[in-house]
């Protein structure tokens, strides 16, 4: 891992809508230059990877099979299917679900990720 680089797994609604906006406010609090490497995966890898140690953090939906790690709510996501010949033909309800940072205490984090769940947490 490089200084001042931050791995982390994301979804990638999160990628586009969300972490944007984290980052360039993260970085206007501090002085330093930060490097982010983002990886595109679904919740379950994403959990996996923060848990072997693989990213530093994960923007995902909380997956109940990880209890070893930390989840931090970040936002509500509205979820609406979109297919119109085929939702004309199906009743496919609107639905909602929390999306979290999550992290793990088992591996030590690289001080720019630390800093960016402090950031966060507070």
């Amino acid at each position: 891992m490089r200084n001042n680089t931050i791995e982390i797994g994301c979804i990638p609604t999160a990628r586009e809508n969300f972490l944007p906006h984290i980052t360039s406010a993260f970085e206007k609090e501090d002085s330093s230059t930060f490097h982010y490497i983002y990886h595109n995966a679904i919740s379950n890898q994403i959990c996996l990877e923060v848990q072997n140690g693989n990213f530093d953090l994960g923007v995902c939906s909380k997956t109940d099979n990880y209890s070893d790690l930390n989840f931090i709510p970040l936002y509500v996501e509205n979820t609406v299917f979109t297919a119109s010949k085929l939702a004309s033909k199906l009743e496919l309800p609107q639905s909602t679900r929390t999306i979290y940072l999550v992290y793990s205490t088992k591996h030590q984090l690289s001080q720019p990720a630390q800093q960016l769940i402090d950031f966060i947490a507070n």
